[in-house]
């Protein structure tokens, strides 16, 4: 094997090995599923206030990523409302689901309609995919 050979098998292995590390890392929380997803998403909710779509996406299932790209996730939102603040209300897990409430302050943007902020309270499913919970968005 020449040196440059070896220099790319062992960039390989490095970034596989990273990997490995991720992934185990995901794999040995010994956390309730409850915390996790919970911890996952009042990210996510912080993301949307923000209007971080990139950071929400990609607490989005690996297999929605595949799927659509984080573009095409942006658009499927409406300018309807901002999130001005937004909280997990509720977490309730089973192996391989949980479904989480949030309760979220929208300000509408729809002029000469609302003046105040809205709350609203909602459920999200969240999945147990790849060793890790990720948010389920429908295609």
């Amino acid at each position: 094997m020449s040196s440059r050979e070896t220099t790319t098998f062992r960039s390989g292995m490095t970034l596989a090995l990273a990997a490995l590390a991720l992934a185990g890392c995901a794999a040995m929380d010994s956390r309730q599923p409850e915390d996790i997803v919970r911890e996952r998403a009042t990210k996510r909710a912080e993301a949307y206030v923000k209007s971080d779509f990139a950071g929400a996406y990609a607490l989005l299932t690996p297999t929605y990523r595949k799927v659509r790209d984080v573009d095409a996730y942006r658009r499927g939102f409406g300018a309807g409302a901002v999130w001005q603040k937004a909280e997990v209300a509720s977490v309730a897990c089973e192996a391989q689901r949980c479904k989480v409430s949030l309760r979220v302050s929208v300000k509408p943007l729809i002029p000469g309609m609302f003046n105040d902020t809205i709350t609203v309270q909602f459920e999200e499913t969240w999945l147990l995919e790849d060793g890790n919970w990720w948010l389920h968005q429908p295609l």
